[in-house]
């Protein structure tokens, strides 16, 4: 029998906690009874370029277009990325305050509108979508001196991702335009002075170097990521 190889890359933080999913995902899919046919080769962004791109370097930018390519099988996508991409209804889940808890969003995502959109990545591409993860959970602002609420934000240059609704919600609570890259080069820029703060969530703010450079944190959980 033809072994198939699902090629999975982790390139997202936090890496352990995605590791710790594909690996229980493995061990399930061993345990089927077809698994002898079949097999998940998980790997980081690097482990990927050095094997299967003769070490020429990939960024997690470029998993989508891998994944069309038939270069690669699985990884995690922002929502943002499948809305850049392919459907632009994607981008409701970066509204401000949507969902008003874990149990609620577990209904919406895993209901029949968030069924709905996944399907549509069928009708639309060659990428399928499997699931939602909750890439660290609701979101928070950090900031680089000692905030207590939201209203201390105003006039602070507050770092956003590049989608258009979560630099909006940065725009309305520091009423200046944000500072836009990705978390990953977040707590440089802060250390640097072109920005004062950081839309984050928890588990990224250690692993990323982020308490380095931010003294506060304001517990907003206005988007859950």
């Amino acid at each position: 029998m033809k072994k198939t190889t699902i090629r999975w890359v982790i390139a997202h933080e936090p890496l352990s906690l995605f590791y710790r999913a594909a690996r229980d995902f493995e061990k399930y899919l061993n345990e089927q009874q077809n698994a002898e046919s079949i097999e998940i080769e998980i790997m980081t962004l690097s482990e990927y370029s050095e094997k299967y791109n003769n070490g020429v370097v990939v960024t997690k930018h470029d998993l989508l277009d891998l994944m069309e390519a038939g270069r690669l099988e699985m990884s995690q996508m922002y929502t943002t990325w499948l809305a850049e991409y392919y459907d632009y209804d994607f981008l409701a889940f970066e509204l401000p305050y949507l969902f008003r808890d874990h149990d609620h969003a577990y209904r919406v995502l895993e209901g029949e509108i968030g069924e709905g959109l996944l399907n549509r990545l069928t009708e639309k591409s060659n990428v399928r979508g499997l699931a939602y993860t909750y890439s660290g959970g609701f979101r928070c602002m950090g900031v680089n001196k000692p905030v207590s609420t939201l209203a201390d934000l105003t006039g602070e240059k507050l770092r956003s991702n590049r989608n258009p609704i979560g630099q909006e919600v940065v725009r309305v609570l520091s009423g200046v335009d944000p500072f836009v890259c990705e978390t990953e080069e977040a707590a440089d820029y802060i250390k640097a002075g072109q920005c004062n703060g950081n839309d984050t969530v928890y588990s990224r703010i250690y692993p990323l170097g982020q308490n380095e450079a931010m003294k506060s944190v304001v517990d907003s959980k206005h988007a859950l990521f």
